[in-house]
């Protein structure tokens, strides 16, 4: 009987051991696996796989600025744009967290719609960025420390610098927006009508 004891004893020990061990084993799998992916956010980019990624981009930039009565934002070049702010404007970790995303969001559109975003429909192309949407009005200071942390977010990023691109472009700021190459006089206030454009200048 003491025998039998001590050998249960000696098999719970046994089993607890290797439970332990075996969660172990997992917690610093995924230590070295979260390690090496944030690890990865402060290597040098390739940043030549943008220069690889234009019809991609073209596709991305017009799904958030489509042509209406006024040009897309690839036709007004916004997608080369994007390109070089990418390049010279951010950090290597936002640089890596948009190439990331970049790969990310192609793969799940072949995953979702069975095709790379650049062939897909204007509707499912909508439907597949809005996947990797986020609210630019969130928590402010939250997004800041994540930012400072970890870089900037792919999507804030790509619709930051379209937006910019397109309505400083020229077709953007005349077609888009009001524009006077010459205003008469500052109007720090102007009225608005509902459906007016913005103005360039003023």
């Amino acid at each position: 009987m003491f025998c039998f004891l001590m050998y249960f004893h000696a098999s719970n020990m046994k089993r607890r051991q290797a439970i332990r061990l075996g969660i172990g084993l997992l917690g610093a799998g995924t230590l070295a696996t979260l390690g090496v992916k944030l690890g990865s956010r402060f290597l040098p980019p390739d940043l030549g796989n943008l220069d690889r990624e234009k019809e991609l981009l073209k596709a991305l930039v017009d799904a958030i600025i489509p042509a209406t009565d006024t040009p897309s934002a690839s036709a007004c070049g916004v997608h080369e744009f994007v390109i070089k702010m990418v390049k010279t404007s951010l950090d290597i970790k936002s640089q890596n967290n948009f190439l990331r995303g970049l790969a990310e969001l192609n793969e799940s559109s072949i995953a979702n719609a069975g095709k790379p975003f650049a062939e897909c429909q204007p509707a499912m192309r909508e439907t597949i960025l809005n996947g990797f949407a986020v609210d630019p009005n969130g928590n402010q200071t939250l997004r800041k420390v994540k930012e400072k942390i970890f870089g900037r977010d792919f999507y804030l990023t790509l619709r930051e610098f379209t937006v910019v691109g397109y309505f400083t472009s020229q077709v953007g700021a005349t077609q888009a927006l009001r524009y006077s190459l010459v205003p008469v006089k500052y109007e720090p206030c102007l009225p608005y009508a509902n459906g007016e454009k913005a103005w360039a200048t003023f």
